[in-house]
């Protein structure tokens, strides 16, 4: 019987969160910083939402209407904001664990699985690859990887792709036994769209990686951020953005959002220990690609429990406390910033794990939750939707497989 992918404790919860993901929406110029042209589809691109939690694994909001939620064995579509759903698993995906996908528009996506051994050897996986919306996919072998299995879960494993043909696979690797330092991270590189794969040298870490050219991209784990320019051979360690007053210095802890002319947000946390351990969080701003990271201000407010962060597609810096009372945003690059009530406590939302905005007022919450339970309360997977800028939240895919 293959180990489900229940929630970790709270310290693998932390890396876990930090390593996902973390959700917003791209903005990309025509050409690259490094001379090699990309073609996204026009307005914005959109990143997904990975965790481990199980049983929804993955989701992707990307535009009013379209997105996708991922469990361990299906990939469901929605064309209604998640007022409806529909099931399009690639038949011959039947039987596999269903690892990880990503979607450039509402017809061109990418969906990662694989047989996953017991005993933690190396499993091969498959790509699949569409075209028109999941109503037909082909089929690829991507090669065999060791992918993390553990008592904390299965992965996170992630794709990013640029355009239709250019795309990168991160996976996390980590045996049976092994603790959270001692994993790898495998990545592997596509210029054909999927059909085939070319293993790249391991990257530092196992973190998450968000690429914005086929050359410049970023990776993220718990020690900070990291940063290629020749496509994921190799990396450097970014510097972390000047302290603030009082000697309060933040930690990278996510991934860049980009925008056009050279603009971009990435999440930043300072964590206080005088107290018991508390986190403030916010964001840096870069107006040279990333060259350089600054920090105005913070958001209000500190939690015991980690922060969700997330750039809206409208530009809005948003922050959702790790106690899930407020959610506070900025329209000003984090200069100012407005505290309102979340709209989620109360109802069972034990944890979130990424958080995505199409705008300052509509987005999706991965989160974790106790679902009517009596005895038996393990935290369940959702997918979790507002229309009201946080005020109030509604279930828009919990998956009961």
């Amino acid at each position: 019987m293959k180990p489900s992918r229940a929630a970790a404790g709270v310290g693998a919860a932390l890396a876990a969160v930090l390593a996902v993901a973390l959700a917003g929406l791209v903005v990309r110029d025509r050409a690259g910083s490094d001379g090699a042209a990309v073609a996204p589809p026009a307005g914005s691109v959109p990143l997904p939402l990975v965790s481990d939690l199980g049983p929804v694994v993955g989701a992707q909001l990307l535009d009013a209407t379209s997105g996708w939620a991922l469990t361990a064995s299906r990939l469901a579509w929605t064309d209604a904001g998640g007022a409806s759903w529909r099931t399009i698993t690639p038949k011959e995906a039947g039987g596999l664990d269903l690892l990880t996908a990503f979607f450039l528009d509402p017809r061109t996506g990418w969906l990662v699985a694989a047989d996953l051994p017991d005993d933690g050897s190396p499993a091969e996986l498959t790509a699949f690859r569409t075209v028109d919306g999941g109503a037909s996919w082909r089929r690829s072998t991507v090669g065999a990887v060791s992918v993390q299995r553990s008592e904390d879960g299965t992965g996170p494993t992630n794709l990013s792709f640029v355009d239709g043909r250019h795309g990168w696979l991160r996976v996390t690797s980590r045996l049976p036994g092994q603790h959270a330092e001692d994993e790898t991270g495998t990545l592997l590189r596509t210029s054909d769209g999927g059909r085939n794969w070319e293993r790249l040298p391991d990257a530092s870490t196992p973190g998450a990686v968000r690429f914005v050219t086929r050359q410049r991209g970023w990776q993220s784990w718990v020690d900070g951020l990291r940063e290629t320019r020749d496509g994921g051979r190799t990396w450097a360690v970014v510097p972390r953005p000047a302290a603030l007053g009082s000697g309060r210095r933040p930690g990278f802890a996510g991934l860049p959002t980009m925008l056009a002319g050279g603009a971009g947000f990435v999440p930043v946390l300072v964590d206080h220990r005088d107290r018991g351990l508390t986190f403030e969080a916010g964001f840096a701003e870069t107006r040279d690609g990333g060259a350089t990271w600054s920090v105005h201000r913070l958001a209000p407010g500190r939690s015991e429990r980690y922060p969700t962060m997330a750039v809206a597609g409208s530009g809005t810096l948003l922050v959702l406390s790790g106690d899930q009372q407020t959610l506070a945003s900025s329209d000003d690059h984090g200069r100012t910033w407005m505290t309102r009530r979340s709209g989620l406590a109360g109802h069972g939302f034990t944890a979130t794990y990424g958080m995505t905005f199409r705008d300052a007022t509509s987005g999706w919450l991965l989160s974790a939750f106790l679902g009517g339970c009596a005895s038996d309360c393990d935290s369940k997977g959702a997918v979790v939707g507002t229309r009201s800028a946080g005020r109030s939240w509604a279930v828009v895919f919990a998956d009961e497989g």
